[in-house]
């Protein structure tokens, strides 16, 4: 594997991006807590108080986030293949070209779902394809092996684009193997994402390509996923009558309880007591820490995803702005 870091050592990096997560995470939960006290004692001057202290530390804590993030020089993505096709080190060109173009656009369209919503359509932009974009940096022995970086061009909050579309994507691949798995997971996804997910199981079962595929995180930990291709199979069949049936979004007053940068999660509250839950898009982040446990307005993203076998319905909640109540 290549240098991923610059200006520090990997051990470093990783035991201080470990030792902030769990202070984020902690004091996220704990704003939550208080959140959801305010909300029924509104008057209540120190809790507010100590809401406003925490917040301040949640802030100091993304920002040192940020500072360790900016060594990270790109995220390696190590793939390898079994097969007929891919013996003695060597691979059929036809064969891992259409490969890797499938999972090239499947990344790409994973990213912009997390920017802009499953709803998205249209051509991927310019500035996205950059964020985005694979290269293959060298191979390796196995039967077929290669290695595949993406930029990491951390954000403010020492996330980035690269980032969470891996998490997303690597999430996503063990739910494949039940029609259930799937229906819960995809709700985010947009219609182009599941095709191109189909697209790609199809294309490794057709290439008779059994895939290891595995990321290490900035933090140290692996994310991986290997699959025989009868486990392939499974997977490609499943996804095969997901469809994304509904899609709209609301504009909803109330109180946003609980919120999480580093998750990419909300808890928004409605004026009627309707709660949602979901994920947050990538551009309303940034918006996220001035709205913790206040009233506002938020534009949530209501989507439907269905399985055609079962008429099966999952709804899904994605936060793509929120604001001052006028």
């Amino acid at each position: 594997m290549t240098t991923l870091w610059h200006g520090i050592s990997e051990i470093e990096a990783n035991s201080q991006i470990n030792r902030l997560s769990e202070s984020i995470e902690r004091i996220e939960d704990l704003i939550k807590e208080g959140a959801n006290v305010l909300k029924e004692n509104p008057e209540d001057i120190a809790l507010e108080l100590s809401i406003r202290s925490l917040k301040a530390k949640h802030s100091q804590l993304h920002t040192n986030m940020a500072e360790i993030m900016r060594h990270r020089v790109a995220e390696s993505i190590e793939l390898s293949l079994k097969g007929e096709k891919y013996s003695n080190h060597t691979a059929d060109l036809l064969s891992i070209s259409q490969i890797l173009n499938i999972f090239q656009r499947l990344i790409s369209s994973i990213a912009q779902t997390i920017t802009k919503g499953p709803t998205e359509r249209g051509r991927i932009g310019e500035e996205l394809e950059y964020l985005s974009r694979l290269r293959l940096v060298r191979t390796y022995s196995s039967s077929f092996g290669v290695e595949i970086q993406i930029d990491t061009n951390s954000d403010m909050f020492g996330d980035s684009i690269a980032l969470t579309t891996l998490k997303t994507f690597f999430s996503l691949l063990n739910s494949f193997d039940s029609k259930q798995g799937i229906l819960n997971r995809s709700g985010s996804l947009s219609g182009r994402s599941i095709a191109h997910f189909r697209r790609f199981f199809k294309s490794l079962v057709l290439q008779k390509a059994a895939p290891k595929l595995s990321w290490v995180q900035p933090n140290g930990s692996a994310k991986c996923w290997e699959a025989s291709l009868d486990r392939l199979a499974i997977a490609a069949s499943n996804i095969e009558g997901i469809q994304k049936e509904t899609s709209e979004d609301v504009e909803v007053e109330g109180f946003l309880a609980g919120a999480s940068l580093l998750r990419s999660k909300f808890d928004f509250i409605s004026t009627d007591n309707r709660i949602y839950s979901g994920r947050v898009s990538n551009q309303t982040k940034n918006l996220l820490e001035n709205y913790f446990a206040k009233q506002c307005k938020a534009t949530i993203e209501i989507a439907i995803n269905t399985d055609k076998v079962t008429n099966e319905e999952k709804q899904s909640f994605v936060l793509k702005n929120i604001s001052d109540i006028n």
